[in-house]
């Protein structure tokens, strides 16, 4: 039989103390603190055993007072599907918290594949996976009752959390691990996250190397960790290869077409020493947007501007000119998430803050041509 999981192991004892009248009707159980030092446990596991017994009408939670015995002793039993593993389905509960801005689908294909892949690897190895936005957890007690309702073992967080979120989850003491996320390794929570901080940098070689004189890059937004990171590694390839990163043309964007096209047209009209040569957009949506722009103006790409994204979604290659980007391995990185939080939750001796980095490589299309002198 399968390790049980720790709140159900309390769960377990607990119920066998009230068998035992150890815990009498009528009597008081040990507080929440101390069952934790009882235990050697966090309140979050306590209570989610509590609920347990609640659900049994075992016992009653008085707010403010404490847990009250209400079953009688000689009429308890252990009901085995309170305490052990199903033999088809797991009990491995986890939920994956993302940002609402997260979009999926038409919307945003970046992460339809991330979820699509976590969802695959979940049911193959045979357990539940629900869904939260985080802005759903504004206080401790929310994510609380979100361990107890949805019997939680593990959390895959998803894009850019907010950091009182990851604090949150962290302090649950449930297994956690991130999905490009750089932030999460301040709070040595396990991640998997594409080498961004690379492909900047490759993008920018690869412009100089194709004879980019005037370079403009629309960003991402500053609380968005992993498109900083992408934008730093752009910079610094810039600088280190002997561009004055001084003359670079940035926009702030947010993700979105709509954000592209319109950062495009802010770039037109500031452009008091002529039109950029190349555009870097920091992912493909914002680069698509930005080519429909380019194109209402009588202007060709690749001849008159080069037009480069990052992402590689299924988009960059059916437009036109097909789009040269970056691409990550996003289902990788929904397969290999699901898989080690998994692993972590069966056997909490595997937990620890490990950094799981998946290359990325550039993709070059018609989008972009070398400079003629």
């Amino acid at each position: 039989m399968e390790a049980l999981p720790k709140y159900k192991q309390i769960a377990k004892s607990l119920i066998e103390k009230i068998k035992k009248g150890e815990y009498k009707k009528n009597s008081f159980l040990p507080s929440e603190n101390q069952l934790t030092k009882i235990y050697k446990c966090s309140r979050i596991t306590v209570r989610q055993a509590l609920a347990i017994l609640i659900k049994r009408e075992l016992i009653k939670s008085i707010p403010g007072v404490g847990s009250v015995v209400i079953g009688e002793s000689s009429n308890v039993n252990v009901r085995e599907e309170d305490i052990v593993f199903h033999k088809s389905i797991k009990n491995i509960y986890i939920i994956l918290v993302f940002p609402s801005k997260v979009k999926w689908g038409i919307d945003n294909p970046f992460y339809a594949e991330i979820i699509g892949a976590i969802e695959e690897k979940v049911r193959e190895k045979g357990c539940h996976l629900s869904f939260t936005v985080y802005e759903n957890i504004k206080r401790v007690s929310d994510l609380s009752q979100l361990i107890i309702n949805k019997h939680v073992n593990g959390f895959i967080l998803l894009g850019d959390i907010e950091e009182k979120i990851i604090e949150f989850i962290k302090k649950s003491g449930l297994p956690v691990i991130s999905i490009n996320n750089p932030l999460c390794e301040r709070y040595s929570i396990p991640m998997v996250i594409n080498d961004d901080f690379r492909g900047g940098y490759e993008v920018a070689k690869f412009l100089l190397e194709i004879g980019s004189k005037k370079i403009a890059c629309i960003k991402g937004p500053k609380d968005s960790p992993s498109c900083e990171v992408r934008y730093e590694g752009f910079v610094t390839g810039l600088k280190n290869l002997g561009f004055n990163a001084e003359n670079l043309v940035t926009i702030e964007g947010n993700l979105e077409f709509e954000s592209g096209y319109d950062s495009m047209k802010k770039i037109f009209s500031s452009s008091q020493k002529g039109l950029p040569d190349s555009i870097f957009c920091i992912n493909d949506l914002m680069a698509i947007g930005a080519m429909k722009y380019i194109s209402e103006q009588g202007l060709k790409i690749p001849d008159n501007i080069n037009v480069i994204g990052f992402d590689n979604i299924a988009q960059s290659s059916q437009v036109v000119p097909p789009l040269t980007t970056v691409d990550i391995q996003r289902k990788e990185m929904g397969h290999i998430a699901a898989e080690k939080l998994i692993e972590f939750i069966e056997d909490n001796n595997k937990y620890y803050p490990i950094k799981i980095v998946l290359p990325c490589k550039l993709v070059i299309r018609n989008s972009t041509q070398k400079k003629k002198k």
